[in-house]
């Protein structure tokens, strides 16, 4: 009998240990606890596998009101000189928070135990708090977002991270958002069933989820190449005392980009020298408030900033014209010594007038009345849909948000005018990475050559034989590539003669120098004595790795009074700088001579 009665006695006890009534329930504490477990974010890296931006454990300091002893005064006064913060706001908060705890613990409330002071601590401030060892003054992980390089134009690509609902950091600005579900961690959780002393007994299957650590994401951004561009870049915008300037490198085989660089000089170190009494320089790149908080909040002048890109787009006309057989390499144009009116009564002129050349001394010698001549050839549909072809007037599809698509005139507008003007580089506006993956269907080999690639900055995501759209037969983008190498050898030519004391540029290139009139941001027309200056090449000469293109935005008017401002002039020494330090950085020899032509 009484065994009879422990033994239901027993399971009653079990029965009300598991299941307790809905009366019971309310007041029977949780027999089970949470434990988080935390996971990473995925690193950043370049394409090499350095690291761009990481994830490290850091510390931030916060107060246990209910342990700090009277005098407050030691504590405020403490956390105030940590974290260089008014010593009153600190002391309001501590001292309200102190109140509201007794308030609470009087009707028989919950207390706080936690009040976070300042963000995340330097090194030497967590030792500090440590040393200090006050009552109810502690220091808690959290995770920091470190990106590894000092230079802005990465800071930009990297872009940056912050918090979100779940508590996980996620990205917010730059590659950090573009990229972030591969980046994203996953919290874990481990429920431990407790005895009523609360000491773990046991984990249930179901009880237990493992943390998911962010994966690595790799970019075809090469941080060290990003350096040089950058170094070269600042120091072709200081020399020309530049308002600003672009540089974007890629790989023309595979599309992915090297090197995504601009750089913005201040306002206040450009020279407003007048070449006339009546010259005002005009400011041609708008106030940016983004930048200065961070540089991935900038404008994106490479990818967002339109301009008219003058003579580097003829390459493109020349193509077009050439492919439709309108004009062929060796005919020779009668050029009316550099002034030709149309029949529609619109005068065309040449920077350095000529009677005579050939079709391909129209390109190589840029000579706008040439290119007027050979596209009033076509009609105003073939030209515009053969440029669309080369993605003028579309986005590239990089997947940055806020690409531009540039600007092209539309059919139903499209007139003689326009296809006069479009044919050097007016009427028409594109992106400095538009013009690069264009470049790229001459700069392709083989089978490849006259297609374009599929542009990305994700490292896994490259596929060399991935063609979107072939834009030229095989012959016509070596007849281009034969016509830019004797420009790339009259630009090194120069280039020698006018920087006698750098090192010699020896692996060839072939390209295009542009200079146009920048557009009156406050009325219709040209600015005066105002100008973009690009250069857009291909190198080396014989079998190309990289595609450049180096836009220099307002160089300095007196350049102009000293016609110094043109492209090849401006742009041109930037490019073969980081071309002859890119090759250097590769360990690429330097071609013999007679290789440096077209397969």
């Amino acid at each position: 009998m009484i065994t009879a009665i422990l033994v239901v006695v027993f399971a009653r006890v079990i029965q009300l240990q598991f299941s307790p009534g809905e009366a019971l329930a309310s007041h029977t504490p949780s027999r089970t606890r949470t434990q988080h477990l935390s996971a990473h974010r995925g690193d950043l890296v370049d394409r090499l596998g350095r690291p761009l931006a990481a994830s490290r454990m850091g510390a931030r300091v916060f107060v246990d009101p209910e342990r700090v002893h009277e005098p407050y005064g030691q504590t405020i006064l403490f956390l105030a000189d940590l974290l260089d913060e008014d010593e009153d706001v600190i002391g309001e908060r501590l001292v309200a928070r102190i109140i509201r705890n007794r308030d609470a613990a009087a009707a028989g409330g919950r207390l706080s135990r936690y009040l976070a002071f300042g963000g995340v601590l330097t090194d030497q401030q967590a030792d500090d708090v440590l040393a200090a060892v006050l009552p109810g003054v502690h220091l808690e992980p959290t995770p920091i977002r470190e990106i590894a390089s000092p230079i802005d134009s990465i800071a930009a690509i990297v872009g940056k991270v912050g918090p979100s609902d779940t508590g996980q950091p996620t990205g917010k600005l730059g590659a950090e958002r573009w990229f972030n579900d591969q980046l994203l961690s996953t919290r874990g959780h481990l429920e431990t069933v407790r005895d009523a002393s609360g000491r773990g007994m046991w984990v249930e299957p179901e009880g237990y989820q493992h943390a998911a650590h962010g994966r690595t994401v790799r970019l075809t951004i090469d941080s060290a190449l990003q350096r040089i561009a950058h170094e070269e870049l600042v120091r072709g915008i200081e020399e020309t005392n530049a308002a600003a300037g672009r540089l974007i490198m890629v790989d023309p085989s595979s599309g992915e980009v090297l090197v995504l660089i601009d750089h913005v000089a201040d306002p206040g170190s450009l020279r407003h020298l007048a070449i006339d009494s009546e010259f005002e320089r005009i400011r041609i790149i708008p106030d940016d408030p983004g930048r200065a908080i961070h540089p991935a909040l900038g404008r994106n002048l490479c990818l967002q900033a339109v301009y008219e890109p003058g003579s580097t787009m003829k390459p493109f006309v020349w193509a077009s014209i050439t492919e439709r057989r309108a004009a062929v390499p060796t005919e020779t144009f009668d050029l009316h010594h550099g002034v030709w009116r149309t029949d529609f009564g619109r005068t065309i002129r040449d920077v350095f007038p000529k009677s005579e050349r050939t079709w391909t001394g129209v390109l190589v010698h840029s000579s706008n009345v040439g290119m007027a001549q050979g596209a009033l050839r076509l009609t105003s549909n073939e030209l515009r849909s053969d440029l669309r072809r080369f993605g003028f007037g579309r986005a590239t599809g990089l997947g940055i948000p806020g690409e531009s698509g540039g600007i092209m005139t539309s059919e139903k507008n499209w007139s003689h005018w326009t296809q006069t003007s479009v044919s050097s580089g007016y009427e028409i506006s594109v992106t400095p990475v538009q013009m690069a993956r264009a470049l790229c269907a001459f700069a392709r080999e083989d089978d490849l050559a006259g297609t374009l690639p599929r542009l990305t900055l994700l490292a896994d995501d490259v596929a060399p034989s991935d063609v979107q759209v072939r834009v030229l037969p095989q012959w016509v983008a070596f007849e281009v590539r034969s016509a830019l190498l004797e420009v790339g050898r009259r630009m090194e030519e120069k280039a020698r003669a006018n920087f006698p004391n750098e090192p010699p540029y020896e692996h060839g290139l072939f390209g295009k120098s542009g200079t146009s009139e920048i557009a009156n941001p406050n009325a219709p027309g040209y600015l005066d004595d105002q100008h973009h200056s690009s250069f857009l090449a291909a190198a080396p000469a014989d079998h190309p790795r990289v595609v450049i293109i180096v836009v220099i935005d307002d160089p300095a008017p007196e350049l102009v009074e000293e016609r110094r401002h043109f492209g090849s002039a401006v742009a041109g020494p930037v490019v073969r700088r980081v071309l002859r330090r890119t090759f250097e950085y590769w360990g690429i020899p330097a071609p013999p001579a007679e290789s440096n032509e077209p397969n």
